[in-house]
């Protein structure tokens, strides 16, 4: 996605990539306009697709999309989740990324619809207002952790001495 964030970004714009079919649109984020700019921060996180906690991932959604009869969990609606969560009752682990990435996508069409109205500053908080924060997701999760929404543990600290 980077790469072709890249490649492809136009300036006073966000680049809304739909990776099932690799589709793109060019929504509207002029904050110079608006007297703002954006921040980027480089966390100095490394990712390990290899490190089986993706693929760990990846299978957890593929079992709850069989198990939702959807292709793929993007095509279960918000309107549905709860619905989608009562069906996975008996595993967690699953209902947890189903919620993650239901709730995700919700917020990601919201944020366009935002953005094509014309209002670049968010006027709502990033998550649903009737998901709770444990809902949503940390980029960086803790190695071995279980569930993709709970955000990693802060280090541990020494004292010095």
């Amino acid at each position: 996605m980077d790469q072709t964030a890249a490649a492809c970004c136009t300036a006073g714009h966000a680049l809304f990539l739909d990776t099932r079919d690799l589709t793109r649109r060019h929504v509207p984020f002029d904050l110079a306009a608006e007297g703002l700019c954006l921040l980027v921060v480089d966390t100095r996180v490394r990712h390990q697709l290899g490190d089986g906690a993706y693929a760990e991932r990846r299978a957890g959604c593929e079992r709850g999309a069989r198990a939702l009869g959807v292709r793929a969990l993007r095509d279960v609606p918000y309107a549905h989740l709860s619905a989608a969560l009562d069906t996975l009752a008996g595993d967690p682990v699953v209902q947890a990324l189903v919620r993650h990435i239901v709730t995700e996508n919700h917020r990601v069409e919201q944020t366009v619809a935002h953005l094509d109205a014309g209002h670049p500053v968010p006027s709502a908080p990033c998550s649903p207002p009737d998901t709770p924060p444990s809902a949503t997701t940390s980029r960086s999760p803790a190695p071995n952790s279980t569930s993709p929404s709970t955000p990693p543990a802060p280090p541990a600290r020494s004292a010095p001495g």
